[in-house]
């Protein structure tokens, strides 16, 4: 009897694996440029096998797994994309397009999982889900961006950092750098947004703007210095300004609470 259920159990496990992957689906075989053929495998129905060439939106699901380094600097253009646990995705250069195939995710990293994104722009109508680190150097960001709870994006620009989309942060954004752009942007903040930089301006490039601080949201700046804000905002959640000084350019609609200290001016 235990061995007959074993056996069971053990054909479970294999067809549940086999169910897991389809015809089509590419994984990383090492870490390595996104166009290279050699960077991924093909699962054939029975296999992994070495992939005829790099991935596009009209094969499966396209993994990057742990470990692996994959880096997109040409225009490319993908759907059903997993950045596994341990796995990295640098975008640095070009556009990287998430297209809004027929399937659920459009584009999710996991828990544990890197994004770098340092150029270029991530497009396209797909929805893309972010549940580990996000860094944020350099770039448009112009598709719609879902933080998850754990998500942390680190926005500490070495060039323009442009919102050119919605972003909703259900995690931590943690903004470090000087200038935070909008392009017909909205950032909706259900979570956590601190702003640690000494000098900070949200600035607009055009086009009709928004920061949203929900209900469940707080805003910190913890920093000395001036932050300038020239977009729209407004304030259900908690705005608390523990240093420096906040300065308001912009039509402000507070309907939640404002929290300032001794060393805020």
């Amino acid at each position: 009897m235990r061995k007959s259920l074993f056996l069971l159990l053990s054909s479970v496990i294999s067809f549940s694996a086999v169910l897991s992957q389809g015809v089509g689906d590419y994984r990383s075989a090492a870490s390595g440029d996104w166009s290279a053929a050699a960077t991924w495998q093909r699962y054939d129905g029975a296999n992994w096998v070495a992939a005829p060439a790099a991935p596009s939106s009209t094969d499966g699901v396209i993994t990057i797994l742990n470990t692996h380094i994959v880096t997109a600097s040409t225009a490319i253009t993908a759907d059903q994309v997993l950045v596994d646990n341990g796995g990295t995705l640098s975008i640095t250069g070009n556009t990287f397009t998430i297209a809004n195939g027929a399937q659920l995710d459009d584009f999710t990293s996991f828990s544990s999982s890197t994004i770098n994104f340092s150029g270029g722009t991530i497009a396209g109508a797909g929805n893309v889900v972010i549940n580990g680190a996000f860094n944020w150097t350099n770039g448009s960001l112009n598709t719609t961006t879902t933080l998850g709870a754990f998500a942390v994006m680190t926005i500490n620009a070495t060039g323009t950092v442009s919102l050119q989309s919605t972003l909703t942060n259900n995690g931590t954004i943690n903004w470090n750098n000087l200038l935070f752009r909008f392009n017909n942007g909205t950032l909706i903040n259900n979570a956590a947004f601190n702003i640690t930089n000494t000098a900070t301006d949200l600035s607009s490039s055009g086009g009709t703007n928004s920061i949203i601080n929900s209900g469940t949201g707080t805003i910190t700046k913890s920093s000395a210095g001036i932050t300038n804000n020239n977009i729209p905002f407004t304030n259900a959640g908690a705005l608390n300004l523990t240093a420096g000084t906040f300065v308001n350019n912009q039509t402000f609609t507070n309907t939640g609470s404002i929290v300032f200290t001794a060393t805020t001016v």
